[in-house]
């Protein structure tokens, strides 16, 4: 391995052992109570180390939401269906966010603040867009499948999509209701937006006579 791969996989390391430190003392004394010292001690390393890669605390929020969304992502996209009805699809995506808030809800309030309100350079914000653009992409692949009306940009759908998901998300983090909840109301809201997108039925063939 490179000089250059082997500091990757070290800095790799660190933001995986910040971010287990992070997220066990968060559930354990909650986020206010939470110090980067804490931090940096929890995870072995030096508190000069620590501020290498976060500066403050809502830094370190930022680098805990980014990594676990991320994997959640990343599983939800490697099992997601090749083919199907897009709701089913969607939904597929949009209910293992919402599973995983549900998981630990005390952690998700936390989270949460972070997905809604991320400031200027957040690392989140690219994962956001990424994954707007991959739900546009498979909105795209229906259009160009003739599945969906393609006079709508697939961006703009992925983007009212996502508004739909963050009710749910709040439905959750709220305690208004569990992600099944979440889901069945998810799924109405998604088939009623599609609905107007889809191609009418082909008019049944007249029998010869």
């Amino acid at each position: 391995m490179s000089a250059t791969g082997l500091r990757e996989m070290k800095k790799r390391d660190k933001e995986a052992r910040i971010r287990a430190a992070a997220v066990e003392l968060i559930r354990r004394h909650g986020f206010a109570a939470t110090t980067t010292a804490a931090v940096a001690e929890r995870a072995g390393i030096a508190a000069g180390t620590l501020f290498r890669y976060v500066k403050t605390k809502e830094d370190l929020l930022d680098l805990v939401f980014a990594g676990e969304i991320a994997d959640v992502v990343e599983e939800a996209f490697a099992t997601l269906p090749k083919r199907g009805d897009i709701v089913k699809r969607l939904l597929h995506l949009f209910g293992r966010l919402l599973d995983y808030y549900q998981a630990d809800v005390a952690m998700a309030r936390v989270l949460v603040t972070e997905a809604l309100l991320p400031r200027d350079g957040a690392r989140s914000l690219p994962l956001t867009v990424s994954f707007l653009q991959r739900v546009a992409a498979l909105i795209g692949a229906e259009q160009f499948a003739g599945h969906l009306s393609d006079d709508v940009n697939p961006v703009a759908l992925a983007m009212d999509c996502f508004t739909l998901y963050v009710g749910g998300v709040l439905t959750v983090v709220n305690q208004m209701g569990r992600s099944s909840d979440a889901k069945k109301t998810l799924e109405r809201a998604l088939t009623v937006h599609f609905r107007g997108l889809r191609p009418p039925p082909a008019p049944p063939r007249r029998s010869k006579r």
